[in-house]
């Protein structure tokens, strides 16, 4: 192996914590009950990573390919995770589907462990390699629990704000943690009763919008949008210095790029990008066939609709693959997702 692709394998870090909730049984397996009347949880968990113990980094210890997508409307992130060189200890959890909740960590040695993902098992399956190797696929989900839960029917009186509304469902809606909700949401009221009829996650992604904030599923968080940035606003600057790979394009459905994995790029954040620095690759006649938002930006300022993170800790880098669109097609873009 050479020293660069030595090099290159000492600095990516990858690790996998496992998590699972239950309810705690004594020794004769009965459930227990705290002094309040409700049930007693337990949580378990466990770790695996390519770090030895001293800190350093064992390229041959674990191997974890991955592929999540990521958008920025209430959908939950998804993905396959397939991991490779487990002990048979947590293989056989695994498997057994004993742990329910994933979280992917990945970084590099210089800057640390930055977390991608975090969600729920959804199939586990072992594959034999040989007869001393497996492989474990796992197709994941973020926060499945609150997606599958998916009806509420109620009306609030006219005045109600948009905060009690939200709080209502998210607590209604049997959130597995509670739901962030900005302050902000109390200055936004109904002007006539309000009935919600539908689907829970939906309406809270459909009230967030309204009040000019974008519902995020991967953090259970409201989010306010700066629809019009202020000049000195900070914002991560793309170039090939700070981790662009490749030239950006311009495509039917927004520019698309892909960078280094990155902290500060994030669903429903706003990026910049030379535009110099950008290729159009539209197909056909662009101006019938572009779709809302599929133009260069006077200031070369995005807003980032979805990524999709792909990569494994023994080949190639963690790449962030984005598509953006236009600062200047937001306001237009919210409008249409709820006409």
């Amino acid at each position: 192996m050479s020293d660069f692709i030595t090099g290159k394998l000492m600095s990516r870090l990858c690790k996998v914590k496992f998590e699972s909730t239950y309810l705690k049984r004594d020794s004769d397996n009965n459930l227990i009950i705290n002094e309040n009347g409700n049930y007693i949880e337990e949580t378990y968990t466990s770790e695996i990573s390519n770090l030895n113990d001293d800190g350093t980094i064992n390229p041959s210890a674990l191997r974890v390919d991955f592929n999540i997508y990521k958008y920025f409307t209430a959908v939950s992130s998804r993905g396959k995770i397939s991991i490779k060189n487990c002990n048979k200890e947590i293989s056989t959890l695994i498997t057994l589907a004993d742990y329910t909740q994933i979280t992917l960590y990945l970084g590099y040695k210089e800057n640390g462990f930055n977390q991608v993902f975090t969600g729920e098992v959804v199939t586990s399956l072992l594959k034999k390699d040989s007869r001393n190797t497996n492989t474990i696929n796992l197709t994941v989900i973020q926060n499945q629990g609150f997606q599958t839960f998916s009806y509420i029917t109620q009306t609030f009186r006219k005045g109600t704000t948009y905060y009690d509304i939200i709080d209502y469902i998210s607590k209604n809606g049997s959130l597995p943690k509670t739901l962030k909700l900005p302050e902000e949401l109390k200055n936004y009221v109904t002007n006539k009763s309000y009935t919600i009829d539908g689907n829970a996650s939906s309406t809270i992604a459909e009230l967030s919008s309204l009040a000019g904030m974008s519902y995020s599923v991967d953090d259970l968080e409201i989010k306010s949008i700066t629809r019009t940035l202020e000049e000195g606003t900070e914002i991560p600057y793309l170039t090939s210095n700070s981790g662009l790979v490749d030239f950006p394009k311009l495509t039917n459905s927004g520019i698309q790029f892909t960078c280094l994995i990155n902290p500060n790029i994030q669903i429903a954040n706003y990026v910049k990008i030379n535009n110099t620095d950008i290729s159009e690759e539209y197909s056909g006649d662009p101006f019938p066939n572009r779709q809302l938002g599929a133009w260069l930006d006077n200031y070369g300022i995005y807003y980032i609709v979805s990524i999709t993170i792909k990569g494994n800790n023994k080949e190639g880098d963690f790449y962030y693959e984005c598509n953006s669109l236009s600062r200047q097609y937001i306001p237009t873009l919210f409008n249409t997702l709820l006409s």
